[in-house]
């Protein structure tokens, strides 16, 4: 996400980033995306995938924005309950969404939502600084996110549920990430609390990281960013007919001290450069046995307890030899990684 000003960087770094699934997210003043590159090779079935989504009903597209709805009431309530708020202003709106939310409860959950957030006085608006601003970050870092997963699952990100906008070529992205707002929301409530109000390094490393904050699913405790891939995914699998239903994250966020302390555990290890090559896999890429150690010792140190963690180590060609599948399509071998820092 490139939001200061200054920046420069090369066709090849682009080039990188795209090979690699990595949205270049470009932001504005106020912290807004303005624009996005993005991989154009995301599913080695998206042709299939994108002539699915054409053939869409509207009655089927009407369900599936309803359901959308529904799970974003359910975990606005949620964020609520979680900083001591009153739900039942929105899980009463749950059970009135129709399809295609006719009565826009969206927008009515919307208005009783913010003031019980935030308080009476504050309105939700883009332009302005200060808690809107972080808002507009964090929801950049969720777009991001969203984009990546939709381009993953091979479907087209303009082809959408709901949002219509004609310049908006995001619109399905726009759709999905509606349920997963209200986690960035209540990270903001949290900031805002211990005295934080703007914009700076600190609070833009808190919003990405709740990309790893688990929700609750039908699968158990699940990050975030595995949330929006399983989400995306599903929605294929409507399109195509294999399944009935979104695979939304369930009622509720999970506040219980080990799950504070594992998302604190996790917190650590991307501190030390470790990035998720998979759900609860982890991988650093070191060049000495004396690295190994030091890193060892400080994953040891960050432990939480009643955690079970294995640390393997492995050498440069046990890496590229690794075979790895996305879905049925075999990947390419692993290339050792280059040895390099971005900031």
């Amino acid at each position: 996400i490139a939001n200061a000003h200054g920046l420069s960087y090369t066709n090849n770094l682009l080039v990188a980033l795209a090979e690699r699934g990595a949205p270049f997210v470009l932001c504005a003043a106020n912290h807004n995306a303005v624009g996005m590159l993005i991989s154009l090779d995301g599913n080695h079935h998206q042709g299939r995938r994108f002539d699915a989504q054409l053939e869409a009903t509207k009655p089927t597209t009407k369900r599936l924005w309803a359901e959308v709805v529904r799970s974003k009431l359910e975990q606005q309530a949620a964020a609520l309950e979680a900083m001591g708020g009153p739900t039942a202003p929105l899980s009463a709106l749950v059970a009135k969404v129709r399809s295609g939310d006719p009565d826009n409860l969206e927008a009515q959950g919307a208005r009783r939502y913010w003031g019980l957030l935030f308080g009476d006085k504050f309105r939700r608006d883009q332009d302005l600084g200060g808690l809107n601003a972080m808002l507009n970050y964090g929801y950049t870092v969720l777009r991001a996110a969203t984009a990546r997963a939709v381009i993953a699952a091979g479907l087209h990100p303009t082809l959408g549920l709901h949002h219509s906008n004609d310049s908006n070529p995001m619109r399905l992205v726009d759709d999905l990430m509606e349920p997963f707002r209200p986690v960035i929301d209540l990270k903001i409530w949290q900031l805002h609390r211990g005295g934080e109000g703007e914009i700076t390094p600190e609070t833009k490393r808190a919003m990405v990281r709740t990309l790893y904050d688990d929700m609750q699913t039908s699968a158990g405790a699940t990050p975030v960013m595995v949330c929006m891939q399983k989400l995306a995914t599903s929605l294929a699998q409507v399109y195509l007919g294999e399944r009935e239903k979104l695979d939304l994250p369930l009622p509720g966020l999970i506040e219980k001290a080990e799950r504070k302390a594992a998302t604190a555990f996790r917190n650590s290890l991307l501190d030390m450069g470790f990035a998720m090559s998979q759900f609860s896999v982890y991988m650093r890429f070191c060049t000495s046995q004396t690295q190994i150690d030091t890193y060892g010792k400080r994953v040891e140190s960050s432990l939480p307890e009643g955690g079970k963690v294995n640390i393997l180590q492995f050498t440069d060609k046990q890496y590229e030899r690794i075979i790895s599948f996305h879905g049925k399509a075999k990947q390419a071998a692993n290339k050792t990684p280059d040895q390099f820092d971005l900031f």
